[in-house]
């Protein structure tokens, strides 16, 4: 079996969710609780468990 980190789309949903976490760094502290955590969410669910 491969390795799924080889993988294209295990590399795309790596670096979209680095970026996710990059943008919302600069976001309004309050947020936090909002927006922020429902992107770094939604990002996060990219990745492979």
């Amino acid at each position: 079996m491969r390795d799924h980190t080889k993988l294209r789309a295990f590399e795309l949903a790596d670096d979209l969710a680095v970026l996710v976490y990059r943008v919302t760094a600069r976001f309004p502290r309050e947020e936090l609780y909002g927006l922020i955590s429902q992107m770094r969410r939604a990002g996060f669910s990219l990745q492979p468990k």
